[in-house]
């Protein structure tokens, strides 16, 4: 591809554009950012949760067949609660992701000085 073991590539507007029809632009990859319900729904993942939406669904099936009317609103309460704590959680990373991401993007738009071609030219 016409580089030279001492002195690099030739480095003028020809060979840049004919390499980069070649081998494309050197760019880094950005990530994609997974969206919000993803991000929630595997919140609900967690072992700590599974246990306590185990735990809400037998005390509502206790308290339906129980004697108090009104014991099923403990289990929905704690039904919200989780619901909550799992919507922050999950609001949370996609807001961290989306920083990162952000940050990356900085990065990647730093230009940098290279010596190119026997003349030794910067581009």
């Amino acid at each position: 591809m016409a580089t030279s073991p001492e002195n690099g590539i030739v480095g003028d507007e020809i060979d840049i554009l004919r390499r980069q029809h070649i081998f494309g632009k050197h760019k880094i990859a950005m990530p994609q950012v997974e969206g919000f319900v993803k991000l929630t729904a595997r919140e609900f993942e967690d072992k700590n949760c599974m246990l306590l939406c185990r735990a809400a669904t037998i005390y509502l099936i206790f308290s339906i067949f129980g004697s108090n009317a009104t014991a099923y609103v403990e289990s929905l309460t704690i039904y919200t609660g989780l619901l909550l704590a799992c919507l922050i959680s999950g609001a949370c990373n996609w807001w961290k992701e989306r920083q990162f991401l952000a940050l990356r993007k900085e990065i990647n738009s730093q230009t940098i000085s290279v010596y190119r071609g026997s003349y030794g030219t910067v581009k």
